[in-house]
């Protein structure tokens, strides 16, 4: 019997849901029955009490009903905090998809950021059958083909990267055709929001409108505050994507772009031009094999809802993960 999914993504932005559940014979194909976007205001971005607390008082869950989360993924580094460590290898991942690679790395996410979030669930009756750091949940989206309408790993040539840009943090995910790479990288979009913000002496909410739009007067000015943090931002990402390159002899010959931070201005032309990969990125706008029954949110946006589309998938068996931060 098919069961409602309610698959959350706890950003620290905004909090994007959806209500899913998979499509009776449909394969691979997800129905999306409502998408939900609820920013987080004030206190609400340190805990997400409030947000969630708007979700629950907003839509109708019912205790049979199952919930899904994924968290941002912290940097795995000894001494790092309260942090929950996952190691991945081929065992943590369904072969039946090609993911025959060896050892994939160690992910982590922090107790803090997943603990308090599950205690709201916890006591209002509901059951989170799921915990998924971000990175895990994009790698669904690759692997089974929802961010081309056509993906063949048959090559060792095509591989294929996501990169999302998150408010504090970002996630990068690149896929070949025996390996997957998950890493978290330090920064996100408030570091260009801030630097806006600072050379310019404007409120964060000013700086952010300017971060992602610009007109012809201002160009010159705004890429010149920005060229230090994108800079910086570009150092890490060539790091991944280097060791990767190096070690698998092989190049990214594609990259998506998804989170508010992707459309940071000047971020998509840093990174062709670093990578060469000129016209080889682009905001990930179109999710395929995506029944969409209510168009929005989601439509107005829909690269913003990439983790909870990776998330459903494993929630709704169709991922290529196994692994979940959920303690037994």
């Amino acid at each position: 019997m098919d069961k409602t999914i309610w698959v959350i993504d706890l950003g620290k932005y905004a909090l994007k849901v959806f209500r899913c559940n998979c499509f009776a014979g449909g394969g691979n194909c997800l129905v999306l029955e409502k998408s939900y976007l609820f920013p987080r205001w004030g206190g609400d971005r340190a805990n997400g009490s409030g947000a969630i607390g708007r979700f629950l008082e907003t839509v109708k869950i019912e205790i049979a009903d199952l919930v899904a989360v994924a968290i941002p993924s912290v940097c795995a580094t000894v001494g790092g905090g309260d942090v929950l460590y996952r190691q991945l290898t081929e065992g943590s991942l369904d072969v039946r998809q090609g993911l025959l690679g060896a050892q994939i790395g160690v992910v982590a996410v922090e107790n803090m950021a997943l603990n308090p979030h599950l205690k709201i669930f916890k006591d209002q009756g509901l059951k989170v059958c799921l915990a998924l750091p971000f990175c895990l949940a994009l790698s669904n989206l690759i692997s089974m083909g929802y961010t081309e309408t056509i993906v063949s790993f048959s090559e060792q040539s095509n591989v294929i990267a996501v990169l999302s840009v998150g408010l504090a943090s970002s996630e990068l995910v690149i896929r070949s055709a025996d390996t997957l790479l998950v890493r978290s990288i330090p920064m996100g979009g408030e570091c260009f929001t801030k630097a806006l913000a600072k050379g310019f002496s404007l409120p964060m909410a000013y700086a952010e409108q300017l971060k992602c739009r610009m007109d012809v007067q201002s160009q010159y000015a705004v890429m010149g505050v920005l060229t230090k943090p994108l800079n910086d931002f570009m150092i890490e990402v060539k790091k991944i994507i280097g060791i990767f390159q190096a070690t698998h002899k092989t190049r990214v010959n594609k990259l998506f772009l998804v989170g508010g931070g992707a459309k940071t201005l000047g971020l998509r032309e840093c990174l062709e031009k670093s990578f060469g990969l000129k016209g080889g990125v682009a905001f990930l706008d179109t999710l395929h094999n995506l029944t969409v029954l209510n168009k929005s949110p989601f439509c107005d946006d829909p690269g913003q809802f990439a983790i909870c589309c990776g998330l459903a998938l494993q929630a709704t068996g169709m991922g290529n993960s196994r692994a979940s931060f959920l303690l037994k």
